[in-house]
């Protein structure tokens, strides 16, 4: 049997990023998995939502930390024709694009 980790692993390494919605399901975009793919990801699901829980929660961490330290990118936040400094873009970028990613998962496993 494959780890939940693999699974994620060969997911993203394909251009899937699973995202869990309501804390208890996971979502992909319409007609991205194979059957393979669903029947492994459906074997291991409370596995795969506890790693990428913990990735979401990791990444929010990483961005609040530097946001709420840096008057830079709080200047941005609240103003979106400034910019955030070389530190905060980056990890404003990843965290924007995952935002948006869950907003458009469409097929739920």
């Amino acid at each position: 049997m494959v780890s939940a980790a693999r699974i994620l692993d060969d997911l993203r390494q394909a251009g899937i990023e699973p995202e869990v919605l309501d804390g208890n399901r996971l979502a992909f975009p319409t007609g991205v998995l194979t059957d393979d793919m669903r029947h492994a990801i459906r074997a291991n699901k409370a596995e795969l939502i506890e790693l990428l829980l913990a990735d979401q929660a990791a990444l929010a961490a990483r961005y609040y930390a530097h946001h709420f330290g840096c008057r830079q990118c709080i200047a941005a936040g609240r103003n979106p024709d400034l910019q955030r400094c070389p530190v905060g873009a980056p990890l404003w970028r990843v965290f924007q694009a995952r935002v948006r990613a869950g907003k458009q998962q469409i097929q739920s496993a």
